[in-house]
């Protein structure tokens, strides 16, 4: 048993070492605060991708956002989530460098780019600009949000 856990410890080393899987394992875990809305936007579906579903009992249940979530998320966001939806972009980024382009992994990316940006013009004259740049990715991916409960 202790030989186990010394190779399973070698191998969470090694593969720590690659860049894109230290990204995606920090990309699994929820913001800090107790906002449910933005871990349901981005840990749940990032925990989908890889199949965690037997390790973990929030999962997404379904592609699509709920338009009520993004709502909430950005009326909820404060300073620290900043930190956390770039992370959230480079786990889909390197997400997708390991198992290819995938349309709801570049909505999920793009959308926590966004976010982000928000977060940081809230005193700066580009707020205006990147409430623009969320609407369009909404109208672009609107396949992969959900209006009606």
């Amino acid at each position: 048993m202790k030989l186990i856990k010394k190779l399973k410890f070698k191998a969470l080393k090694w593969l720590l070492k690659d860049r894109d899987i230290y990204y995606i394992v920090t990309g699994l875990r929820g913001n800090d605060s107790e906002k449910y809305s933005l871990k349901r936007i981005f840990a749940l579906r990032l925990r989908h991708f890889l199949d965690l579903k037997r390790a973990y009992i929030d999962t997404r249940e379904t592609p699509k956002i709920k338009f009520d979530d993004i709502i909430k998320a950005i009326t909820e966001m404060t300073e620290e989530d900043e930190h956390y939806l770039i992370h959230q972009e480079w786990a889909f980024e390197s997400l997708m460098k390991i198992i290819g382009e995938k349309k709801e992994l570049r909505f999920l990316m793009n959308l926590a780019n966004i976010l982000a940006l928000i977060l940081g013009s809230l005193e700066i004259h580009n707020l205006d600009s990147n409430f623009r740049s969320l609407q369009n990715l909404l109208e672009k991916y609107n396949d992969f949000i959900r209006v009606k409960q």
